[in-house]
């Protein structure tokens, strides 16, 4: 995954949930800090500084 890749949930798939995020940035993967990517969430249901967040990796899934 890089900057700039549309990505979705995948517990929010499982849960038929359809919200779409792209990555705005990406820290270097530490031991102690596993959430490194963060999403900015696409929707007009929050504010636009409230709808961003850091995920791990393993959690997400690319759009093809």
């Amino acid at each position: 995954m890089q900057v700039g890749d549309l990505v979705v949930a995948k517990y929010d798939l499982e849960r038929g949930i359809h919200s779409v995020g792209i990555i705005t940035e990406i820290k270097p993967l530490t031991f102690y800090e596993r959430f490194n990517i963060k999403v900015c969430w696409i929707g007009d249901q929050l504010p636009p500084l409230d709808n961003c967040g850091w995920w791990m990796k393993e959690k997400l899934k690319k759009i093809e």
